[in-house]
């Protein structure tokens, strides 16, 4: 019987078509900060932590909320994912009024508990 072929490995970092170009290590850390970080924006709690720290009144993380919606909603980074409603979450964080209410524990508890709703109805096919 014929050895069948492994498939090859996907690659743990988004690689440029160009066969010239290789991932550094920097870049390759920065990559796994930034999924680890876009990931944790699933946790209402912990939006709840960054608003009540200021940091989500902060221009500078609203523009690199920007970035990282810019960046990670592109199918050769979301792909990478475990967590995809943190996109959904990202996206929100752009509307400042979503960011004020963030502030609010019972608001941070409604929205917890929508998300525990869906992923309770969620059926899978």
């Amino acid at each position: 019987m014929p050895k069948r072929k492994r498939p090859e490995k996907e690659s743990s970092t988004p690689v440029k078509k160009d066969s010239s170009s290789h991932v550094t290590k920097k870049e390759a850390l920065r990559f796994e900060v930034e999924l680890e970080f876009v990931q944790c924006l699933a946790n209402p709690d912990y939006i709840h932590h960054l608003a009540l720290k200021g940091t989500l009144d902060d221009v500078k993380f609203i523009k690199y909320l920007k970035y990282m919606q810019d960046t990670w909603t592109k199918p050769e980074y979301s792909r990478f994912l475990t967590f995809p409603n943190c996109l959904n979450y990202l996206h929100l964080l752009q509307e400042s009024t979503f960011r004020q209410m963030a502030k609010n524990p019972q608001f941070i508890a409604d929205v917890n508990y929508q998300r525990d709703l869906h992923f309770f109805h969620h059926k899978t096919a």
